[in-house]
Formats: structure tokens, sequence, C-alpha cells
């Protein structure tokens, strides 16, 4: 229990961290009463899903590289390169999608909360994981 109190708690943190854009959109809405926050600029801007799959891919590579990882599993390959890479191709079509024209907003939050859950899940798992030796 834990390690995965740990590895939730690791997961948050870098929540927190990385949907820094949020923070400083509210904060510049909030000091200058002037400019609103436009919640579907920043559902375009995609900031949500250049997160998630930076995430997923700092923790696909760190656990690929570490002495405790097995290249011929196939349990492995799905979780360090498979997973990964279907994250990494849908945060690309969203992203493709809001660039081009203008999108439906309910899809796209769709998409974006979907890639987000399964990055947060991502990390969950593999950080508890790394804490099974830990604790």
């Amino acid at each position: 229990m834990k390690r995965f109190a740990a590895s939730l708690g690791w997961s948050f943190f870098a929540l927190a961290i990385g949907l820094l854009q949020v923070w400083c959109l509210l904060g510049y809405a909030a000091l200058d009463k002037q400019s609103k926050f436009i919640p579907q600029r920043l559902l375009l801007d995609s900031g949500l899903l250049f997160f998630s799959t930076t995430l997923i891919a700092t923790f696909s590579l760190d656990f690929a590289f570490s002495r405790k990882t097995s290249r011929t599993l196939l349990l492995h390959w799905l979780v360090y390169f498979i997973f990964p890479a279907i994250v990494v191709s849908v945060s690309i079509l969203v992203y493709s999608v809001c660039s081009i024209g203008h999108p439906k907003l309910v899809p796209v939050l769709v998409a974006q909360l979907v890639v987000a859950a399964a990055a947060f899940a991502y990390a969950v798992i593999l950080k508890f994981q790394h804490f099974r030796g830990r604790f």
C-alpha cells in the first residue's frame, strides 16, 4: 500500500508540474482583468496531449533501458513500445485535427481526456512497479 501511495503521489506531482500551461493561463486571467480565460483555446492548443506524450515517452524510455527489463517478453514490448506508440499516434492525430481546421470541441475534449487518463494510469502502474523494490 505504501508503494501505491508513493507512485500515486509522484504521479500527482508530475501532473501539477506538467499542467503548468493551465496554471499560467488561469493566473494571467486572474491578474489581468482585461484578458479572459478561454477554455476552447486551451483545448485547441493541446497542452494536455503534449504533457501526456512527454510523460509516457519519459517512462517508457526510463524503464526500457533499466536492467530489470526483459527484451524478449511480449508484455514488455507492449508496455514499453506498442502502448506509447499508440498514444503518440493518437496525440499527433488529435493535434493535427486541432491545428488544421475548426474541430468539434466535444470529440477533441474526449480524445484528450482519454489520452491523459491513459498516460496517468501508465505512470501510476510503472511507478508502482518501480517502487516495488524500494518499500
